[in-house]
């Protein structure tokens, strides 16, 4: 039998590749073996110079590449054994392809780390960020706690600031809490010491080669450097507020997170979410609860990666 490993990886695309690499390297220091698995936002034929594998299932390597901002070859090149899962191929190809991998490296943990927090939202927000592919992907890695293939584990970072605040902070505090108090919240992670300097590094390193919004805002938080700071980048026109929250991962059960999300519930049912559906919706109210006290509530809890993955 294969050396048990971890499976880490990006939620939704983008960033979230490179949000997954402190997790990566924390658990490389630990001496637990991991395979880089992101969800991208592509069709498999998007990507040039990689290896299907099976279908919607790509092997990685250094020199692939495709149209959009992409990670993951850049990851590759850090020695990490990488594969994508296309987001853009049929979900029940998705679920077959992971299911395949979670076998053939003998995983029973996996950590997908969303950067920006749409990835929380429930349906009947106001605003909700880009949820499409977040949304996919969380149905796919809850269907594998569900079945018992992978205990999985959603960490957020760059909580609430997708697009630069593109989601509802009062419905997404909202969100956590209920989370928290439904025990669908594990505590929250930071790298710290000689690693944080490690990340910083190999971060400004991603960064340098592939923009990203969420990525930056994280290493910014990271570095202390919080505030408001204008950025003209991708979508980010403006000034944004980089929150010192920001740097933290919070990690919660994507089983726990699915079950109360209509969009996720009708990716799980269908794979997709239909205009007609996004608009007959309700619309919660806004609540009272303000983003930063629910952070408050969710840093009382710190997650310990090692008793994480050993269960």
């Amino acid at each position: 039998m294969a050396e048990e490993t971890v499976i880490v990886g990006g939620l939704g695309g983008g960033g979230d590749g490179g949000g997954a690499l402190p997790i990566a390297l924390e658990l490389g220091r630990l001496g637990v073996r991991t395979v880089f698995v992101s969800f991208v936002n592509l069709r498999q034929g998007d990507v040039i110079n990689a290896e299907q594998v099976k279908w919607g299932l790509l092997k990685i390597n250094p020199g692939s590449y495709t149209y959009k901002r992409f990670f993951e070859p850049r990851i590759a090149s850090m020695g990490y054994e990488t594969y994508c899962l296309c987001l853009r191929e049929p979900r029940k190809a998705l679920v077959e392809a992971y299911s395949w991998l979670a076998e053939r490296f003998n995983a029973k943990v996996s950590i997908h780390v969303d950067l920006g927090g749409d990835s929380l939202v429930f349906g009947d927000e106001p605003r909700m960020g880009t949820w499409r592919a977040d949304m996919k992907a969380l149905s796919v890695i809850a269907e594998m706690g569900k079945r018992g293939i992978v205990r999985p584990h959603l960490a957020v970072g760059v909580l609430g600031g997708e697009g630069g605040g593109e989601i509802s902070q009062n419905h997404l505090a909202e969100n956590v809490l209920r989370l928290l108090e439904e025990g669908a919240y594990y505590g929250y992670y930071e790298p710290e010491g000689e690693l944080r300097k490690e990340v910083i590094s190999r971060l400004s390193e991603l960064l340098r080669a592939v923009p990203s919004g969420m990525l930056s805002f994280y290493l910014e938080s990271l570095r202390g450097k919080t505030g408001l700071k204008r950025y003209n980048m991708l979508y980010l026109r403006g000034m944004y507020e980089i929150k010192d929250y920001y740097k933290y991962h919070f990690f919660f059960d994507p089983v726990g997170v699915c079950s109360k999300s209509w969009l996720c519930q009708q990716m799980m049912r269908k794979g997709y979410v239909s205009r007609r559906e996004l608009e007959g919706r309700s619309i919660r109210r806004r609540p009272p609860t303000e983003l930063e006290q629910a952070v408050k509530e969710l840093l009382k809890k710190k997650v310990d990666l090692e008793k994480l993955i050993r269960g």
